[in-house]
């Protein structure tokens, strides 16, 4: 078993997130001839970087209280939780990604991971590092193209256009703000820069 902390769906099973991740991973680098899981590895961990720094516990905090000054003077919990900051709420990101991740072990017949699934939390925050990994596999798998003019929504795509390319998978494919609030999308694409160029540094050190 790995570090990561198993998740249970029954009393007498018991599944190891690591090996679910790994196994999805390798699944998938067998598809794409350019793709290997090193790379699928780095992918995932520069977005969690950008949307958590890496922190598979995080709770997204927003604004609460404003002072006179226009100031905030206290947050409270926004909908985003863990790595991903999949969102909580009723068919929000993180229902459709325990969906996919129900949906993709479906169509393989797999009844037990069927069920894991079924009794995993909408708040990825309480979940192991690896499941959540997992989870972004299926759910990305599921994701539709969005068209001609962006970056396809697979990894193979994406490295074949360097830092761009993550950089737009992400704010295509990811980001909820696309939908809700495009007009900060140039703001978004300066914040991923600089996080990734902060990455890139941690990298080296």
């Amino acid at each position: 078993m790995s570090n990561n902390r198993a998740t249970n769906w029954e009393v007498d099973q018991t599944f190891d997130p690591t090996e679910i991740y790994n196994e999805l991973k390798s699944s998938y680098a067998n598809v794409y001839s350019n793709l290997d899981e090193s790379e699928i590895d780095d992918y995932l961990d520069r977005i969690a970087f950008h949307e958590s720094k890496g922190e598979a516990g995080a709770v997204q905090q927003v604004n609460d209280k404003y002072g006179k000054d226009g100031n905030v003077i206290s947050y409270k919990d926004g909908p985003g939780r863990g790595l991903f900051q999949f969102e909580i709420g009723e068919d929000q990101g993180a229902q459709i990604a325990k969906q996919r991740f129900y949906n993709y072990y479906k169509s393989q017949g797999n009844d037990a991971m069927m069920k894991l699934a079924k009794s995993l939390p909408d708040d990825f925050s309480k979940i192991s590092p690896d499941m959540q990994k997992a989870l972004f596999m299926t759910n990305m798998m599921a994701i539709p193209n969005r068209g001609e003019g962006h970056v396809a929504a697979n990894l193979s795509e994406v490295k074949k256009h360097g830092d761009q390319g993550l950089e737009d998978f992400w704010i295509n494919y990811h980001w909820a703000g696309w939908k809700t609030d495009p007009d900060s999308i140039v703001d978004r694409r300066k914040s991923w820069k600089r996080d990734n160029k902060i990455y890139n540094q941690r990298a080296l050190d």
